[in-house]
């Protein structure tokens, strides 16, 4: 049931995680993650970076972070066209955010 898979959640000692857990687990299950990742295509771009660490950051995240790729293919780009693998944005989501005076350089 919901109550003990929460109750099994708090006994991890990083609360922050729980929290995470928590979050993406009553947010952006299956039911609601149609609705709910929209939320994300409101986001600021600057912000978008962290978001995606946050919900990446291990395999209880993974499917969001398939459904959020899925929902914005803009965050992935293609390469030229002789050149049929995706590539990451990572490049220019460094010039995004707290980190743009560093690549400035």
């Amino acid at each position: 049931s919901d109550l003990i898979y929460s109750l099994h959640l708090n006994r991890n000692n990083n609360k922050n995680e729980v929290v995470r857990q928590k979050i993406l687990w009553s947010h952006f299950q299956d039911d609601n993650v149609d609705i709910n990742i929209k939320e994300f295509h409101r986001m600021e771009l600057k912000a978008m970076p962290s978001a995606i660490t946050w919900i990446g950051r291990d395999i209880v995240g993974f499917p969001l972070l398939y459904q959020l790729v899925r929902s914005m293919p803009s965050l992935v780009e293609r390469g030229n066209e002789h050149d049929s693998k995706p590539k990451a944005v990572s490049s220019k989501m460094k010039l995004v955010g707290k980190r743009r005076r560093d690549c400035d350089a």
